[in-house]
């Protein structure tokens, strides 16, 4: 009996050192995974918000305001003492740009504050911005820079437009001829 006890026992370990053999002849490779992630979003300025040509006549205390819709169209100018503002020409614009993003992607479009039209030491007042894009809505006027209007985006070329307020300064002296020069920046974010 202890002859057929150490013969099991020999047999049992010849099995065990074949399978650790085999385990000796296990491989391993690397497998590779790629993504192509394409989260670009662009923004591109298609046309520049112009109030066309204007008489504006600032007085100390009030400002006289015409505004910009975002369908291209001035409204009423409003006067404020002698302070006036009056369209007299030109082709009035409103602005826009055109935002390439991810499809289905939630598009956030904020501004920062105005910066004012200038013409030398001469400034006019630019706010009560309006953001519109079709088929979502309009936001509600900025009179800063902050959050604006949100999208979902469909994978395509989609305009962005905007319309805002131009005043004349509350000051005594009057400012000067000449074409006048502003900025927003716009920015669109996911």
């Amino acid at each position: 009996m202890k002859f057929l006890n150490l013969r099991t026992m020999a047999l049992s370990a010849l099995a065990l050192s074949t399978v650790y053999t085999s385990a000796a002849l296990a491989e391993t490779t690397t497998l590779n995974v790629n993504a192509n992630v394409q989260n670009a979003i662009t923004i591109v300025e298609t046309t520049p918000m112009d109030f066309g040509d204007l008489v504006a006549l600032n007085e100390a205390g009030n400002q006289a305001y015409i505004a910009i819709d975002t369908n291209d169209t001035l409204g009423a100018p409003v006067s404020a003492g002698t302070a006036l503002i009056t369209p007299t020409g030109g082709t009035p614009a409103s602005g826009v740009v055109t935002v390439t993003a991810a499809n289905g992607a939630t598009v956030n479009m904020t501004i920062a504050t105005p910066v004012n039209p200038a013409n030398g030491g001469d400034n006019m007042v630019l706010s009560n911005v309006v953001i519109r894009v079709p088929g979502a809505g309009s936001s509600t006027a900025i009179t800063g820079g902050g959050a604006a209007i949100t999208y979902v985006a469909d994978g395509t070329a989609q305009d962005v437009i905007f319309g805002a307020r131009l005043s004349t300064p509350a000051t005594a002296t009057q400012i000067a001829d000449g074409a006048y020069a502003g900025t927003i920046a716009v920015t669109a974010a996911y």
